[in-house]
């Protein structure tokens, strides 16, 4: 399909369509009525307004939300609080949203309180809550929302949080919901790192019973010391009483990291507790892809009265390292399907009897504190993909593991990893020699590995910045090496190299080849069974040029979408030479990678016009010392802009952290858009060296 015929769609589809008024978006500080303090800015906003904070000076005030409201960090920007400052919202009327985003506390809560008899909209994302360490410790930490009227209904994500949570007895993250509940508790990271005050747990999603409620958590990370449990969730706790219904809530957790530190002889903590204190009624569970390690229970179904009942299924946990295993009441486990768990390295590996298929091999992990499977690994394409798969739909959740990585590498039915990590990809820091060269081996022997590249102009502290001002790519002769397109790589130059695993049923990683019934003027057309289901929002595409020994092309590309919106297909999506009348050329490749959104493989857009665009709040790329993060980018086609610059990876000090940004060779205009995929494996071997100096934690 040409590329000037999909810009010209891209355009009528970019159009915008004349509507009803929106609600008010205010900057602070800024003109009246937000240039005194902030509180006074959002009083003087109505209902439903947003305000958007752009300073970096600490606000050395607390903030009260009583009406439905968003307050976020500006563009670019991280909205600092003064240490002891808190967010709290008190409603008790009226429908409330609530959306709170891009915040950093220290010892402050984020506490948003809904009593009244109507529903509850909360986002709470991308937020930071920091405690103070030394002599004297902070105020406690935490960030919680409540529902405390049956009323209504409410609806929930609490995602990509970072939570210290110091010496607290009070959850890092809380969600107490009194109310039919919907939504998701994904990808946070909690900390707890002392052992003063170490009852309580870490997430905590309470539910009301006999109430219809589907609640997932996934993807979160919870390390410390965690009495009452790392993850909890449990039904009827006082005072959550509910509307007094008979419908099954129904509570999935699963691809969470659970890891225990014990302070003590007497000290217990739990991994992952469950328990219902209902009268009556049934409760749904599905535990499925989760890790527990270093704790006295590791996974623990509790049924504390008689009357209710748990049911459901337990499968392709990894249990490792704890005393206990698999701990489920006897008055339960009737109700549950229990396979494909491991259990190993346990002081007690005792699993109940009616589990089945139980990996009893050494999962090899990496670390207690970083439990990544090592090669070799008992858990390695052990698990069921089958069951996982059906509940990742189910959940309407991205099928994707804890780091935000693609869930399923390879196929068959039991292409799954047990844990909440899956293997099999690799990012590496590859630099070229003192001289110019015009390929670079990139230690990929296999031809059938799809390598992807990208550039990074200064990713090694005290080593100057080496520039690129050429598309790059890839060519096999016996291993993979990266080449710049049209002219040598300069000396000193850096790539980032990507070699994925196989390709399996959530996600692509396969070449693309240029041929007259796919190519036309800029642009070939893509077909993919996984690409071919996935709207343009649904999707995070990488593409690397792959030189097949004919035609090269010395162009700037980028990845768009050309169907309607909503819909999907074949050819839908597309690879295009940024240049008009830059004709793509046949004979030539690409190789393709794909997977699911997450926290971690995410469309970066630029937001202020210039050849630096940073990314600020990511908690890797936004909060990087070392220069840690080895992430790739790939540019998205957006309806309306041209964007036809070469670029990299850049790393900056901003503000005193050290941010990672796309760096263009010209000036990026505003609205400009890239696919950005950054490997959390490659970024803890980086950033924590000395630990695993050996290839295993000292």
């Amino acid at each position: 399909m040409a590329m000037r015929c999909i810009q010209c769609l891209c355009l009528v589809l970019g159009l915008s369509v004349a509507g009803s008024a929106a609600a008010a978006t205010r900057t602070w500080p800024g003109n009246a009525p937000c240039a005194g303090t902030l509180q006074a800015c959002i009083d003087a906003s109505a209902a439903g307004d947003e305000v958007l904070i752009a300073t970096a000076t600490e606000i050395d005030e607390n903030i009260t939300l009583n009406k439905s409201f968003a307050l976020r960090a500006a563009p670019n920007q991280v909205a600092r609080f003064a240490p002891g400052r808190s967010v709290t919202g008190q409603v008790t009327s009226n429908v409330t949203s609530w959306d709170i985003e891009g915040l950093h506390l220290r010892d402050g809560r984020i506490e948003l309180v809904h009593s009244a008899p109507s529903s509850l909209s909360a986002r709470v994302v991308n937020n930071r809550l920091d405690f103070t360490e030394g002599p004297t410790f902070g105020s406690r930490v935490e960030l919680s929302v409540v529902k405390t009227n049956a009323n209504g209904t409410a609806t929930v994500e609490v995602q990509n949080n970072r939570v210290d949570n110091g010496m607290s007895n009070q959850p890092a993250i809380s969600l107490s919901l009194n109310a039919r509940a919907t939504g998701r508790v994904a990808f946070n990271r909690i900390d707890r790192r002392w052992p003063q005050g170490s009852s309580g747990s870490g997430l905590l999603l309470r539910l009301s019973p006999g109430d219809p409620h589907v609640v997932n958590v996934y993807g979160n990370r919870v390390e410390g010391g965690f009495r009452d449990g790392a993850l909890r969730l449990d039904v009827g706790v006082t005072p959550v009483f509910g509307s007094g219904g008979s419908s099954t809530p129904v509570m999935r957790a699963f691809s969470n990291v659970l890891i225990c530190q014990k302070f003590g002889a007497t000290f217990y903590p739990v991994g992952l507790y469950a328990a219902s204190f209902a009268a009556g009624g049934q409760t749904e569970l599905r535990l499925f892809n989760n890790t527990a390690v270093g704790c006295d229970t590791p996974i623990w179904i509790d049924l504390r009265i008689n009357g209710p009942s748990l049911s459901g299924s337990i499968f392709n946990n990894l249990i490792a390292y704890n005393t206990e295993s698999l701990v489920v009441s006897e008055n339960v486990v009737s109700g549950f399907v229990i396979e494909r768990n491991l259990s190993f390295g346990n002081s007690f590996n005792t699993m109940p009897a009616s589990a089945t298929l139980t990996v009893t091999g050494d999962p090899r992990l990496r670390s207690l504190r970083f439990p990544r499977l090592g090669a070799g690994s008992a858990a390695i394409n052990a698990g069921n993909a089958v069951s996982a798969q059906l509940l990742y739909g189910a959940a309407s959740a991205p099928q994707v593991d804890v780091d935000g990585r693609r869930r399923t590498i390879g196929t068959g039915t039991t292409a799954i990893d047990i844990g909440a990590y899956e293997s099999g990809d690799s990012v590496s820091l590859v630099r070229n020699g003192a001289s110019a060269a015009n390929l670079l081996a990139l230690g990929v022997p296999s031809e059938t590995v799809n390598v992807q590249l990208g550039k990074s102009f200064n990713p090694l502290p005290g080593v100057t910045g080496v520039s690129n001002a050429r598309p790059v790519g890839v060519f096999h002769a016996l291993q993979w090496f990266g080449q710049a397109i049209g002219a040598n790589l300069p000396a000193g130059a850096n790539l980032h190299a990507f070699a994925p695993g196989p390709q399996g049923s959530f996600g692509a990683s396969y070449r693309h080849e240029t041929a007259s019934g796919n190519t036309a003027f800029e642009s070939t057309s893509l077909s993919n069974t996984y690409l071919n289901g996935k709207g343009r929002e649904d999707a995070i595409v990488l593409a690397t040029p792959v030189w097949l020994g004919g035609a090269q092309n010395p162009q700037n590309i980028a990845v768009g979408f050309s169907c309607p919106s909503g819909s999907t297909g074949a050819n839908c999506w597309f690879i295009g030479n940024q240049m008009l009348g830059a004709s793509m050329p046949t004979g030539f490749g690409f190789h393709v990678y794909a997977q699911d959104p997450s926290p971690n493989a995410f469309v970066h857009r630029v937001t202020t016009a210039g050849r630096f665009s940073p990314m600020p709040y990511h908690p890797l790329l936004g909060d990087d010392p070392n220069r840690c993060a080895r992430a790739l980018a790939t540019p998205r086609v957006v309806p309306g802009l041209t964007n036809n610059t070469t670029y990299d990876l850049e790393w900056r000090q901003i503000d005193g952290r050290g941010v990672w940004g796309i760096q263009g060779d010209a000036s990026m205009p505003v609205g400009a858009e890239f696919f950005v995929f950054v490997d959390a494996a490659s970024f803890e071997d980086c950033a924590f060296a000395e630990l695993f100096k050996d290839g295993f934690e000292d």
